[in-house]
């Protein structure tokens, strides 16, 4: 879509005004194949080719990249039924707490989830091989076996390890901001006037009903999202952290 101005003077005389039915210089039958292609579409057309070719890649693009994301995002909301519905991850925080509150000789509510990772760093004063967390998961073993398998309600958290929520918002709103984009174009843009098109163009009807659908989409994945983070915020709040903290 970036012509040079090389290209401009080599393609100059061939070139034709579709406005207002300018003829070329040359004859442009006397190009290779491959060249008149670009002198009758990125030429010729260079007024709104740049635009087209946008509407055109997004508009080829949107339904896959809609799904990966509603995908991912379902993904997430997963992971947040089954922290929110967990009872044996919540009966070993209590556990967790429980022994510290002992071990310390004064209580406290709770706990951040972020120092759970301290524990391994308590060693025994008898044994420097014996942190913490070891001691924590020989109690829940012998006495609480029911809550021992509390990793098996997580297994669908620890498949988002790879996804990052901030990541995932940002291609959301890109998402978006790249629909409004097209429909800017398409509403005052270079392509909002059909009677500046080329007369055989036919842009406008062929991505109308895709413009409309895409817009559906762009609203429920905007939806979902808003959905998500907010019970993110909950579940957050519900454990006694804070969502802003990235």
């Amino acid at each position: 879509v970036h012509i040079s101005a090389n290209l401009v003077r080599n393609f100059a005389p061939y070139s034709s005004d579709y406005l207002n039915c300018g003829e070329p210089l040359k004859d442009p039958n006397e190009l290779d194949r491959p060249d008149r292609i670009f002198l009758e579409l990125c030429y010729n057309l260079k007024s709104y080719w740049y635009e087209r070719s946008l509407c055109l890649l997004v508009l080829t693009t949107y339904e896959r990249d809609y799904y990966d994301l509603v995908y991912r995002l379902q993904k997430i909301d997963d992971a947040i039924q089954r922290l929110k519905n967990t009872s044996k991850l919540k009966d070993l925080l209590f556990i967790i707490i429980e022994i510290g509150n002992h071990m310390n000789k004064k209580n406290v509510d709770g706990i951040t989830i972020s120092s759970l990772s301290k524990l391994a760093f308590v060693k025994s004063s008898t044994d420097n091989n014996i942190s913490f967390i070891h001691f924590i998961e020989k109690v829940i073993r012998i006495k609480y076996p029911d809550i021992y398998g509390f990793s098996d309600d997580l297994s669908k958290v620890e498949s988002l390890g790879k996804i990052s929520l901030e990541h995932v918002e940002y291609e959301c709103e890109e998402f978006c901001s790249k629909i409004e984009s097209v429909l800017k174009i398409f509403n005052s843009g270079k392509l909002s006037d059909p009677k500046k098109l080329h007369p055989q163009d036919r842009i406008i009807d062929k991505l109308k009903y895709k413009l409309t659908r895409a817009k559906i989409k762009s609203d429920l994945l905007m939806d979902q999202l808003l959905l998500t983070t907010r019970d993110m915020n909950k579940l957050m709040k519900y454990f006694g952290e804070n969502y802003n903290d990235r």
